[in-house]
């Protein structure tokens, strides 16, 4: 009975609807019928509709991915290359050591609330694994084919912005320690 199907589906559209998304999702998991399915649609929301939807309890999954490049037959001037490197945008480069016009990126990021505070968030603890391909570098150092990277860090909400502290690592062998405050993604 691994892929049993539940007996009821419950099914909440949401546009929008960061206000009362937490309270109606709370609202399904407390009852006490249990052979149910939840599931959540989307509708293009712009606020963190999408956000609460996935990461909904102390565990949060995120998925990202950058595809872009030249698409015409001339090479792109110098200002408008696509640079990567950093905390979770190719961990152990520093920010910004790979440059080129055309990139390839994704990334899967795992992050865990560790503490609650009445104040701000909380605290978490997370890591992420990425792969980044970049082409057309200028730069003669800069590493041919997929290169992959990952990080380990903890977070923590401030008055500033969140804060991490955290450690990237590189296939090339390259490691990082980062200390950032910010949204890095």
């Amino acid at each position: 009975m691994l892929l049993a199907t539940p007996s009821v589906s419950v099914c909440i559209p949401v546009y929008n609807g960061e206000t009362y998304l937490g309270e109606t999702i709370r609202s399904v998991l407390d009852q006490t019928y249990g052979d149910f399915e939840l599931v959540i649609l989307d509708n293009g929301s712009t606020d963190k509709s999408g956000q609460i939807a996935r990461s909904f309890g102390d565990h949060t999954f995120l998925l990202g991915a950058l595809v872009g490049g030249n698409t015409g037959g001339q090479k792109l001037p110098a200002y408008d290359l696509f640079a990567s490197g950093g905390f979770l945008r190719g961990s152990g480069y520093r920010p910004g050591a790979l440059i080129g016009d055309r990139i390839q990126f994704a990334r899967v990021l795992y992050y865990q609330k560790l503490v609650r505070q009445t104040l701000l968030e909380g605290m978490y603890a997370g890591l992420s694994v990425e792969v980044l391909k970049m082409g057309g570098s200028p730069a003669p150092n800069t590493p041919v084919g997929w290169i992959k990277s990952g990080s380990v860090y903890l977070g923590v909400d401030t008055i500033l912005g969140p804060l991490y502290l955290a450690y990237g690592q590189s296939s090339g062998g390259l490691r990082s320690f980062y200390f950032y405050l910010g949204r890095p993604f």
